[in-house]
């Protein structure tokens, strides 16, 4: 919600919190979907049209223009999940549901953590939650040709006919 028009790059297509806004001290780099850029657009243009002024350059603000507060964005959230029968989630939880989205799209690891601003493989990896079913998927593409680790089984007995033989070293 700390998000200022000059964090955002759109030539470059991201989005590089700054300052103060680093939560970790690490570099953050989210990119800048072509979605999220026409929203960012519908926000200017409500903006030029209404009287209310933008503090401190907020991309999101509340209808008066001035700053949305955690409060807020907890209030907001609590009556959703009771609306929506949802019980035990916070906002935070919103990191944990983009990071594993994220790992069943195929995003590598290394971007996320980038976007998220984790500079450890163990925090990326806390954020991560994938099912039994996500692993089986992964094994399906895996067996099936899009991604393939394992040469077929003609090539491993030719390599290990060339390991028996001396033409390869193991």
């Amino acid at each position: 919600m700390r998000l200022t028009e000059d964090m955002i790059d759109r030539e470059q297509g991201i989005i590089e919190p700054e300052g103060r806004w680093i939560k970790t001290g690490v570099r953050q780099v989210a990119p800048l979907p072509a979605r999220v850029a026409e929203i960012l657009d519908e926000i200017e243009a409500e903006r030029k049209q209404s009287r209310i002024r933008n503090v401190h350059g907020l991309v999101f603000t509340r209808e008066n223009g001035k700053r949305i507060n955690k409060d807020a964005i907890s209030g907001t959230l609590k009556r959703a999940c009771r609306d929506a029968k949802v019980k035990n989630f916070r906002f935070h939880d919103l990191r944990h549901c983009a990071k594993t989205a994220w790992a069943r799209k195929g995003i590598p690891a290394e971007s996320a953590m980038l976007a998220a601003g984790h500079s450890s493989f163990q925090m990326h990896q806390r954020y991560v939650h994938l099912q039994r079913n996500d692993i089986a998927k992964a094994s399906g593409i895996l067996q099936h040709g899009a991604i393939r680790i394992l040469p077929p089984r003609s090539s491993f007995n030719n390599y290990r006919k060339s390991l028996s033989e001396g033409w390869v070293s193991g």
